[in-house]
């Protein structure tokens, strides 16, 4: 099963958690969307769009942007956002990890 970086789990979890106050069986399936996404990643490491990100893959699930990478230890869903999120399609915590490498075009395509 694909990783998850420990900022990208709290995110979803957080999003999960004010979804399962509203609507627990919403929760429970999009939890489970996401558990077979991260074992398919294992094996199609390269599935959805090229980020905005150099090096990272974007996924969409339901309302979650996902950014995807390769990680330390293998595939990584680095980022989870809300497709809301100014910084949906390139996370702000990826950015400041190598400025340099991780510049985003000026205007976004979506």
């Amino acid at each position: 099963m694909a990783g998850m970086s420990p900022k990208a789990e709290a995110k979803f979890l957080k999003g999960i958690a004010y979804i399962a106050e509203r609507n627990p069986s919403a929760a429970e399936k999009i939890v489970a969307k996401m558990r077979s996404l991260r074992e398919r990643l294992v094996d199609f490491p390269d599935s959805g769009v090229r980020g905005e990100i150099p090096g990272t893959r974007r996924m969409v699930l339901n309302s979650f942007v996902l950014t995807v990478r390769q990680g330390k230890s293998g595939i990584e869903i680095a980022a989870v956002r809300h497709a809301k999120q100014k910084d949906a399609y390139a996370p702000s915590e990826l950015l400041g990890e190598d400025p340099e490498e991780a510049e985003v075009p000026s205007s976004p395509k979506r």
